[in-house]
């Protein structure tokens, strides 16, 4: 239960993708040790499908200054993918 609270607290804490990132990183080598892999393929179709819309979502309706396409800023993008990928590791996590 520690482990589940340290890692919300942990995707939480870090807004740009690199922490999250290392973050799901770290959860997928649990899941690897406790032989969780089973479990994950399971809802493998949901954390993908979260990641993406909350990736996509993100990049559309937060602001930044750098323009990259159309409404999309480079900030926003990377705001976007941070989000995805902390709710995807707090997610996996708890599996």
């Amino acid at each position: 239960m520690l482990l589940v609270v340290g890692l919300i607290f942990l995707a939480v804490a870090a807004e740009h993708p690199l922490v999250p990132g290392a973050l799901l990183g770290l959860v997928l080598a649990a899941a690897q040790v406790a032989g969780a892999w089973p479990a994950l393929r399971r809802v493998r179709t949901i954390l993908l499908t979260i990641g993406g819309f909350s990736t996509v979502a993100w990049a559309l309706l937060a602001r930044g200054t750098t323009p990259l396409l159309g409404p999309v800023t480079v900030e926003s993008l990377l705001y976007g993918l941070g989000t995805g990928l902390k709710l995807v590791a707090t997610i996996a996590g708890s599996v």
